[in-house]
């Protein structure tokens, strides 16, 4: 992080709260960009969880429903169709979807752990 992120973001903490981000015991300030905000953490490691945890919960909002939205429409014009639920227009857009959920299930458990590495160790202000 440039040494001019660092004065801006030390400063901002200072406006907000009436005292530096060391004396508030977070001696570490990274900078995420997606978000444009000034992280303060009490580790590295906390503020790398953040980011992580972030950059789940974005993809998701991002990525993951279209998808799903596209399945279920398939699935239900293939039933609508065909009538049949063992029909490949029907049964391949089924088994898409329950992996795509156990993918779902997967994030949400990376989710949960990084969540546990930096919750109460990570704020964040807006620049």
């Amino acid at each position: 992080m440039e040494e001019k992120d660092v004065i801006a973001a030390k400063e901002l903490f200072e406006l907000r709260y009436g005292m530096t981000p060391e004396e508030y015991g977070y001696p570490v300030i990274d900078v995420y960009k997606k978000q444009r905000v000034y992280l303060y953490a009490e580790s590295e490691e906390a503020a790398a969880a953040y980011k992580k945890g972030q950059n789940i919960i974005r993809w998701v909002l991002v990525w993951y429903l279209w998808p799903v939205i596209a399945a279920v429409v398939v699935s239900f014009i293939g039933m609508l169709k065909f009538q049949a639920i063992l029909h490949p227009v029907v049964l391949i857009p089924m088994i898409f979807i329950a992996v795509w959920f156990a993918l779902f299930m997967f994030l949400w458990y990376k989710l949960r752990c990084v969540e546990k590495i930096h919750k109460g160790r990570v704020t964040w202000l807006n620049y």
